[in-house]
């Protein structure tokens, strides 16, 4: 083990599987355009003008579908940790 790093137990490998899990399903409930500007901005860490230039929207776009797209995930995320079933995509920006 290294230095510094928290020691894994069971019970966190399967609360973070389950937390990936959530997440995944969350995402899944999102459309393309709001999916792919969220996944580049706070997975793969790009800066919405990298994304703008992109995916050749303006980044009052990428300001927007960010903003929704951070919305549904949390609150689907927060659904699912209830049992309960998600809204569907309702579309938008």
């Amino acid at each position: 083990m290294e230095p510094g790093r928290p020691t894994r137990t069971p019970e966190g490998e399967v609360s973070t599987r389950r937390s990936r899990q959530r997440l995944t399903q969350c995402l899944d409930g999102l459309d393309v355009e709001h999916r792919s500007v969220f996944v580049l901005f706070e997975v793969e860490g790009m800066r919405s003008a990298e994304i703008a230039e992109t995916l050749g929207v303006p980044v009052g776009t990428i300001y927007s579908r960010l903003h929704h797209a951070r919305a549904r995930v949390r609150e689907a995320y927060v659904a699912l940790g209830r049992g309960t079933k998600p809204i569907a995509e309702g579309g938008g920006s």
